[in-house]
C-alpha cells in the first residue's frame, strides 16, 4: 500500500479475521492499517465512527503502542481525535509536538513514522527531509500524496523524487560519485580517475569534494572506510 497504493483486499481480509478474534491486540493494528489506507487513498472512511469507538473502548495496560498507532492515523483523518494511555511518540504527536514525535520515532528506528511526522511539522526544511526519507524507503504512493498536499498548502519548493541512481545508497551519492568512490578505493589520484572516467580533473575534484561532504568525512581514506561501512562499496 505504501509503495503503490494497492492491497485493499488483503486489508479487508485482515480486518475480518481480526474482528473474528475480537481481541484489541489483534483488532487495533488492523484498524490502524485501514485508517492508513483511507488516508493514502483519500477515500472517505465510512467506518470512522466504529474505529473511534474501538479506540475509546480498548484502553488497557499493554495496549499503549497499538492505541497510539490507531490514534495517530485517525487524527490524520479527523483532527478532533485524541486518546489517553498511548506510548510517548504518539503522545507527542497528539499533543501537537510533531517535531518531537518525529525525533522520537527516529530515535526508535522507525523511519516511516518519523518521515511522515517531519512532513507535517510545517517547516519546509523538515518536509523536504521527510520526503527524501519516504523516497529512500520506497514509500512512493505516500510520498506522492505528501508532495501534492504540500503544493496545495502553498509550499513553494517541493522537491521532485530523487533519481533511481541516488536512491541506491543512504547518503545520496550519484552513480558517478559511486564510481569515483570505487576508484578512490583502488588508490587512484584525481588525475588518474579523470583519465579512467573520461572526465576533466576539475570535474573529478568536484565529485571528490561532494563525496567527502555527503559522507561527512575529512579525507579519502575515511571516505572509503565510510563507504564500506554503509555498503556503498564492497
Amino acid at each position: 500500500m505504501r509503495r503503490n497504493g494497492v492491497g485493499v483486499d488483503d486489508l479487508s481480509e485482515a480486518w475480518a479475521l481480526a474482528r473474528g478474534y475480537g481481541e484489541p491486540i489483534r483488532v487495533l493494528p488492523a484498524v490502524a492499517a485501514l485508517a492508513e489506507q483511507a488516508w493514502v487513498s483519500g477515500q472517505s472512511a465510512d467506518d470512522l465512527a466504529e474505529w473511534r469507538s474501538l479506540l475509546r473502548d480498548s484502553s488497557a495496560p499493554g495496549l499503549e503502542w497499538a492505541r497510539g498507532e490507531v490514534a495517530m492515523w485517525l487524527r490524520r483523518l479527523d483532527p478532533t481525535v485524541t486518546a489517553d494511555d498511548v506510548a510517548l511518540p504518539y503522545r507527542l504527536y497528539l499533543d501537537g509536538d510533531v517535531s518531537g514525535a518525529a525525533a522520537e520515532f527516529e530515535r526508535l528506528g522507525t523511519p516511516y513514522e518519523s518521515a511522515l511526522a517531519l512532513t507535517e511539522t510545517g517547516d519546509d526544511v523538515c518536509a523536504r527531509r521527510g520526503l527524501d526519507m519516504l523516497d529512500r524507503i520506497g514509500a512512493a504512493a505516500v510520498a506522492s500524496k505528501v508532495r501534492l498536499a504540500l503544493r496545495v498548502s502553498g509550499v513553494r519548493t517541493v522537491p521532485a523524487r530523487r533519481r533511481r541512481s541516488t536512491l541506491g545508497n543512504p547518503v545520496g551519492l550519484t552513480h558517478r560519485q559511486v564510481e569515483v568512490l570505487r576508484l578512490m578505493e583502488n588508490g587512484l589520484t584525481n588525475t588518474e580517475m579523470a583519465m579512467r572516467l573520461y572526465l576533466s580533473a576539475r570535474t573529478v575534484d568536484h565529485h571528490v569534494s561532494a563525496i567527502l561532504t555527503k559522507l561527512d568525512v575529512d579525507n579519502r581514506r575515511q571516505a572509503v572506510r565510510r563507504g564500506r561501512d554503509l555498503g556503498i562499496i564492497a
